[in-house]
């Protein structure tokens, strides 16, 4: 009977043994399916998209004139930091859906030939595309308008409530309560600020116009204004040496092209279009709400580009030797820049630090940023919607990463490695925004010829002397008008 109770018992033993292996199996079976690149049980939140092999493609199609394709989606990871993270998220997303990310790029395209790309996807139905990245206004009327672009609202899977979709970016561009156009975290930030020399600051830091504080804190106590900025600027004479030569100037602002000009209209916390108490949209800049308040920043920025310290590019004051004046040539205070090329100022010996867009005046308590990045578009024919729903949302989430390599290793810890700098950075993305008009402004056929004409192109022609023609009341009366016609038009259009 002993015999008998040890033999069963040796038995239970290897029993409880081989189950015990046939689980560590199985679970290293289900753990290996992602290969340590997480799973549910690593998330406080996880999305409701179920495991499946779907062993299809998800394909991507941007223009990389407009955006960094290498932020997206990588055929290979060369190491870094950033490529790591790009890499992994593809890579988690394939063993989780059994979907491949593809992203199709032409750096020889125009930033319009996309228009006609996704046309040929939804009219052939052949499947070809599932996402758009597109330009932040180029070609966006025309493929609503067309019914090209599907409504988020009809991806099941996509939950817009997540911390992971921008949904009141999302929103702020929606129309008849379509939203059209998708950001993310997976949209890499792209936008204006203000970039400083910090050797350079440090010898004006004693100057009265700083009240014995730091750039920085000036930011934190809602002190850091158009008017702040500008005197800042003052500081810093063209001709430092007195001998009349321009090699060895210096320069207290710098700023080139005309989308940062624009970005000072939101950063002055205006849109160029809002919608009034009958829900109809209307362009700002010349109501009474914002004529002032837009005259005063255009005023400002004249003065500051026509004064001794500055230089300003296109427009205003062309000046050939552009390289030598920017920050790295160390002989410039402060200069307008945006968020994307900040790492290539780690090729040049210089020290410096990022601050946002001054706000128009310390009564307001919101740093705004327009984001440049582009918008990400579905196509109204997509080969599975199912899958295409579950892979952004699992792209999205799985960009968490992604967004803070970017954010905290490449412009945090390798561009701005000081908690001052990143906490700047932290309050550029959190005020990221847009708004009707600056998204949809190309509806008329003016705005489409794609020179300064548009209304996103009002402030760099309105602080140039020689291009304001009547000054900003005469030139809202010839280009407002043909704005607000052509958004109307394009609005009635919409189911």
């Amino acid at each position: 009977m002993k015999r008998m109770i040890k033999l069963l018992t040796l038995v239970m033993v290897l029993i409880m043994l081989l189950s015990a292996f046939i689980g560590c199996n199985n679970n290293a079976k289900d753990d290996g399916a992602l290969d340590d690149m997480g799973d549910e049980d690593e998330y406080d939140y996880f999305p409701e998209v179920e495991r499946n092999d779907y062993g299809t493609e998800f394909t991507m199609y941007m223009c990389s004139i407009n955006n960094f394709p290498e932020f997206y989606v990588l055929e290979e990871s060369n190491g870094s930091p950033m490529d790591e993270a790009v890499y992994a998220r593809q890579e988690k997303i394939k063993r989780y859906l059994g979907v491949e990310m593809i992203n199709k790029v032409d750096s020889n395209t125009n930033r319009s030939d996309y228009i006609a790309i996704l046309r040929d996807a939804v009219n052939n139905k052949d499947g070809t595309l599932e996402m758009l990245l597109s330009h932040y206004n180029i070609g966006i009327p025309q493929l609503i308008s067309e019914s090209y672009l599907m409504d988020f609202n009809d991806l099941d899977a996509v939950n817009l409530d997540a911390e992971y979709w921008n949904l009141p970016f999302m929103d702020s561009i929606e129309l008849k309560g379509h939203r059209y156009l998708g950001f993310g975290d997976c949209n890499i930030l792209f936008a204006y600020l203000i970039s400083f020399n910090k050797g350079m600051m440090e010898q004006y830091s004693n100057a009265e116009v700083f009240e014995g504080k730091t750039p920085y804190e000036l930011v934190d106590d809602y002190e850091w204004t158009l008017d702040k900025m500008m005197a800042i600027a003052n500081l810093v004479y063209i001709d430092n040496t007195g001998d009349g030569k321009t090699d060895d100037d210096k320069f207290g602002y710098s700023a080139v092209a005309w989308e940062p000009y624009m970005s000072y209209i939101h950063a002055s916390g205006m849109n160029i279009m809002e919608q009034d108490a009958s829900g109809s949209y209307k362009v700002m800049l010349n109501s009474d709400k914002y004529y002032s308040k837009i005259d005063t920043v255009i005023n400002k920025l004249a003065d500051l580009s026509e004064s001794e310290c500055a230089w300003v590019d296109y427009g205003v004051k062309v000046v050939h030797d552009s390289t030598a004046l920017s920050l790295t040539s160390n002989r410039v205070l402060m200069s307008v820049y945006d968020t994307i090329h900040l790492p290539e100022y780690l090729n040049y010996d210089i020290e410096f630090g990022v601050l946002p867009l001054p706000m128009y005046d310390s009564n307001q308590k919101q740093y705004r940023a327009l984001q440049y990045g582009g918008n990400i578009c579905i196509p109204t024919y997509v080969k599975d919607k199912k899958m295409v729903g579950e892979t952004l949302e699992m792209y999205n989430f799985y960009s968490s990463n992604v967004k803070v390599t970017f954010y905290e290793k490449v412009l945090g810890k390798q561009v701005a490695d000081v908690p001052d700098d990143a906490r700047m950075l932290d309050i550029i993305w959190a005020g990221v925004c847009t708004d009707v008009g600056f998204t949809y402004q190309n509806t008329t056929t003016v705005a489409n010829t794609m020179n300064w004409e548009t209304l996103g192109g009002c402030m760099v022609r309105l602080t140039n002397p020689a291009g304001s023609e009547g000054g900003l009341s005469s030139w809202f009366a010839r280009h407002v008008n043909a704005q607000q016609d052509g958004f109307d038009n394009f609005y009635k259009g919409l189911k």
